[in-house]
């Protein structure tokens, strides 16, 4: 019986081990590595060039990992111009339009605990900034 169970043992790990080197050798024969050389240099960027960066999300409140004592919150913040605002909560989701300098207000209600606030921004020409807080809405009393 121990015989058997030490052959079993030798004939599955060759077995495996087979199996395995076959993947991959399979795997590198199908993404063969090449290197090239550069065709060309690239070109610096000018000092004169007008490098403007694309506005971001930003919140100014409530802060991430703020503790509220009440369920209902107003998130304030800042996006691109004219932005679509979405935000996902674990039970509900809200919309805002940010206004022509990129303000934006929207009224929440949060569970108990910790509420993940997911915002999502889609400015005019369809780029999105995405930002997670974390707010916990708690009724204890700390001292």
């Amino acid at each position: 019986m121990l015989k058997e169970f030490i052959l079993a043992i030798i004939f599955g790990s060759l077995i495996g081990f087979g199996a395995s080197s076959a993947i991959v050798t399979i795997n590198q024969k199908k993404s063969p590595v090449s290197v090239s050389s550069p065709t060309s240099i690239p070109t610096p960027i000018s000092s004169t060039a007008n490098l403007t960066s694309t506005p971001t999300l930003s919140i100014e409140t409530p802060k991430n990992e703020s503790f509220v004592s009440t369920a209902n919150i107003t998130l304030k913040g800042n996006s691109p111009g004219n932005s679509f605002i979405l935000v996902s909560t674990a039970k509900d989701s809200y919309q805002a339009t940010a206004d022509n300098s990129g303000s934006f207000s929207l009224d929440l209600s949060l569970s108990l605990g910790a509420n993940i606030l997911k915002i999502k921004s889609i400015s005019p020409d369809n780029s999105e900034n995405n930002l997670e807080l974390l707010v916990t809405y708690s009724t204890a009393k700390l001292e």
